[in-house]
């Protein structure tokens, strides 16, 4: 969906409900480590087009989350 988006020009907007379900899909469906979760993450907020509900509590976090 990401990929579609920034193709068509438009940006994307990830909120922290939606990042949060991702975390745990990634986690619980997918059987990710929480090493490649946080990997996933860094990635999408590295994305230029994608915009985060609060990206810098979402660095806080995922800092904290990565050295904990």
């Amino acid at each position: 969906m990401i990929k579609r988006e920034v193709a068509a020009g438009r940006r994307v907007f990830v909120s922290h409900l939606a990042l949060l379900e991702t975390e745990w899909v990634l986690r619980s469906r997918y059987g990710l480590p929480k090493s490649q979760v946080v990997e996933a993450i860094s990635g999408l907020l590295d994305a230029t087009d994608v915009r985060f509900q609060d990206e810098p509590a979402i660095e806080e976090a995922l800092f904290i989350w990565r050295d904990g």
